[in-house]
């Protein structure tokens, strides 16, 4: 079984190594593991250019990634902690135009019922 969706944070790289250690161990202990291929490590801060030391999962390399999507959110590397929606707006006016393009003759209501029932869910 693989241990999804978690996120680590740090201040430092030192901490975060370690922070990677325990959770390894700790999974070990739940049977679980971790896909190192899937496991990326991102840095924010005024440092965010600078080359970082690596990070080890298993005693297998983590890629330093300049963004990263999680929870369908992606986070982009820089100064402050950074936001790309993009995606999400792209999604949410294509099932809107969808919805606007096959509802032609239905009433203003209907239309507003299935935009909220489709649409704000991918938001």
């Amino acid at each position: 079984m693989y241990a999804d969706d978690l996120m680590l944070l740090s201040s430092s790289v030192t901490g975060l190594q370690k922070l990677l250690d325990v959770s390894v161990m700790t999974a070990k202990e739940l049977c679980l593991q971790f896909n190192e291929r899937k496991s990326h490590c991102i840095v924010f801060g005024p440092r965010y250019q600078c080359k970082v030391a690596p990070m080890y999962l298993h005693d297998k390399p983590v890629q330093w990634v300049n963004s990263v999507k999680y929870l369908g959110v992606t986070l982009m590397s820089s100064k402050k902690v950074a936001l790309d929606l993009n995606q999400v707006k792209q999604k949410f006016f294509g099932c809107v135009n969808s919805i606007m393009n096959h509802s032609s003759g239905m009433s203003d209501m209907v239309k507003l019922h299935l935009v909220e029932s489709y649409c704000y869910p991918v938001l």
